[in-house]
């Protein structure tokens, strides 16, 4: 084991679930990082150890602000792959890399109490073409619900991000890397409480996402740089500060 406290405390986490860090907890390893300099090249031993230790943490000093050092999840599946999820299963974990939040199974459907984009994302990455479908039932009056497409698995806003009733329920659309872009597609509608919506959510020429609800055309994003790689080809459940529950997620590769 490494001498290092840095290296051992990332070697620890290699295998956590990846979370989004407050401001003040960055700020925090940032600075136990900035201490951990001396004592990395003093107790290793090894000129190129502490190299590497200097290096490391000069890395995780210059992450974005909100997001920690952690490591990048393995896939579990091949991408592309059919995902079918009833949550009839009530352990998340499996299934979904959890960041904390109010997320559980509750009568075999996905629920959440508003996380404030503390999103629940699957394990199972996305091909370039897919075609996403479930259902959601919103709690609160201002309905608002959300989810993440073509995003990294741990930031929100780190993809598209799909909104439907928003903005306490006057508005639905698509936004690309920030919900509030100046070219997001958005449109005004309204939708009731307590009622179960079926979306749907698919590429299929590798640039245009669509939204539908209830089998009606609500959102097209025309992007001329679209978002997918490794960074850019998960899924999320999302949400803000709205009682929301999903369920029947079915995801379906498209050629």
């Amino acid at each position: 084991p490494s001498a290092c406290p840095i290296i051992r405390s990332v070697s620890r986490r290699a295998d956590d679930e990846p979370r989004l860090a407050s401001h003040g907890a960055v700020a925090a390893i940032r600075a136990r990082m900035v201490r951990g300099w001396s004592t990395c090249m003093v107790k290793s031993g090894s000129s190129t150890l502490a190299t590497v230790s200097m290096r490391l943490c000069c890395l995780c000093l210059s992450v974005a602000p909100g997001l920690a050092c952690l490591p990048t999840f393995p896939a579990t599946t091949p991408s592309g792959a059919a995902v079918v999820d009833t949550f009839s299963e009530p352990s998340l974990r499996t299934r979904y890399h959890m960041q904390g939040g109010s997320w559980r199974v509750v009568d075999e459907a996905l629920t959440t109490l508003g996380d404030r984009n503390l999103g629940l994302w699957l394990r199972t990455p996305l091909g370039r073409n897919t075609r996403i479908e479930f259902t959601s039932t919103s709690s609160s009056a201002a309905v608002d619900m959300k989810v993440e497409v073509f995003g990294d698995g741990i930031r929100h806003e780190s993809g598209y991000v799909v909104i439907v009733g928003g903005w306490n329920n006057t508005l639905t659309g698509i936004a690309r890397l920030d919900e509030h872009e100046v070219k997001r597609v958005t449109r005004r509608t309204r939708f009731e409480a307590n009622r179960s919506y079926r979306w749907r959510i698919e590429r299929t020429d590798g640039r245009r996402l669509r939204l539908f609800l209830d089998d009606e055309l609500l959102a097209t994003y025309d992007d001329d740089a679209p978002l997918f790689g490794p960074r850019n080809n998960r899924f999320g459940f999302s949400g803000w500060e709205s009682e929301v529950t999903f369920d029947n997620l079915q995801i379906t590769p498209l050629p």
